[in-house]
């Protein structure tokens, strides 16, 4: 067994547990279109599309393609979704009847929540006889919980793409140096371009480059165009990477003189405001006092944040620790080996916006910036 499958294993390990403590006699997972689950990700390797079956001591991986899954899959046993007609409930009536499950009087299937109404209605009239459970506070939960704290092939991950982004940033500024009137289509492809050529596998997100006239959206819509970049006043570049799976995510924010008083005002305070926040958190713990601070900061100079501080990130652009006032738990604090955004923003319709936004990992000894943005003048 590779070191990888190791922790393939080990993070399915704790689902075992949770299926023997919750008498749970069989859980699916399902990775689809439209219904993405990075957990599958997370537990067996497989990039995408598959449904996975966990039982107490086995899995099995059903892969819409099983080369791509005996290329990068990890999993106890792997079967072609084609044997079963691409039907989820010929999977559940084959792998049930392989386990033996039938012969348990009223057996509990649990099922992810993002499966569809349709689909759970469907199930369980296909299975009359079984307990099925689609739930709030079950197996999702618990593996957003797994997936918050980050093991160390996952740090090894997550590191290697930050490195990756933070080449893409100081390649983007020389490309500004060089040509001046790039526009922010020739950006955006700069930035796949340059992600690809390093090895990740492209970007984790569409890249967002918005123009002094629309840096004003939080999310500037649509999200760049073939119109020049560069421009007095303030504006932004924010993208990610995706590597082996994990994302990276980042804004650059960009300011060309003259400004005007309230355009020097919104990047100084940002600029404050994010400096103190990476500064305190390690000291801080917890999460919603941090962000309390922060909005306190940014108040005390006349504005208001229009949205959340931070937010994990792993697998997806955005999971759990949620850093926001409304989404996280007043007792959540700060953990080891948490790795998370702070990107404190201001956006004004006539002035513009600004944000500012980096990776951060939490160590034994405290808080380590994973990439490094910041403001560059033009």
């Amino acid at each position: 067994m590779s070191k990888t499958d190791g922790f393939y294993r080990k993070r399915r390990d704790k689902l075992y547990g949770y299926l023997d403590e919750n008498s749970i006699d069989f859980a699916v997972i399902r990775d689809t279109r439209g219904r993405r689950n990075s957990s599958v990700r997370y537990l067996t390797g497989h990039p995408s599309d598959a449904v996975l079956l966990i039982t107490k001591g086995k899995s099995f991986l059903i892969p819409w393609d099983i080369n791509v899954a005996e290329k990068f899959a990890c999993c106890e046993e792997m079967i072609p979704f084609a044997n079963f007609n691409h039907d989820i409930v010929n999977i559940l009536e084959s792998l049930l009847n392989l386990k033996g499950i039938k012969n348990i009087p009223s057996p509990v299937v649990e099922i992810t929540k993002e499966a569809s109404y349709p689909l759970v209605k469907r199930i369980k009239q296909s299975f009359p006889e079984y307990q099925i459970l689609c739930r709030d506070n079950g197996i999702d939960d618990l593996l957003l919980k797994h997936r918050m704290i980050k093991d160390s092939e996952e740090i090894n991950i997550l590191q290697t793409a930050s490195g990756i982004t933070d080449r893409i940033i100081e390649s983007i500024k020389d490309m500004l140096v060089k040509k001046p009137g790039c526009t922010e289509l020739e950006i955006a492809l700069f930035i796949e371009s340059e992600a690809r050529k390093m090895h990740a596998e492209g970007t984790a997100f569409e890249s967002l480059i918005a123009g002094a006239k629309r840096s004003y959206a939080i999310h500037a819509y649509p999200s760049y165009k073939d119109t020049v970049f560069t421009g007095k006043g303030i504006f932004l570049i924010d993208f990610g990477i995706r590597y082996r799976g994990y994302c990276s995510d980042v804004t650059i924010p960009f300011f060309k003189k003259p400004l005007t008083s309230m355009q020097k005002k919104m990047l100084d305070s940002v600029i404050y405001t994010y400096s103190r926040v990476t500064e305190e958190i390690a000291e801080k713990k917890c999460i919603k006092e941090t962000v309390r601070h922060a909005k306190e900061l940014l108040e005390k100079q006349g504005f208001t944040m229009p949205h959340a501080l931070g937010h994990g990130i792993g697998l997806d652009v955005h999971e759990a620790p949620y850093i926001s006032a409304e989404r996280t738990d007043p007792s959540m604090q700060f953990g080891k080996d948490m790795v998370f955004t702070i990107e404190p923003g201001l956006y004004d319709e006539h002035e513009g916006g600004i944000r500012l936004e980096n990776d951060f990992l939490i160590t034994e000894h405290g808080t380590e910036a994973l990439t490094h943005s910041g403001p560059v003048e033009l």
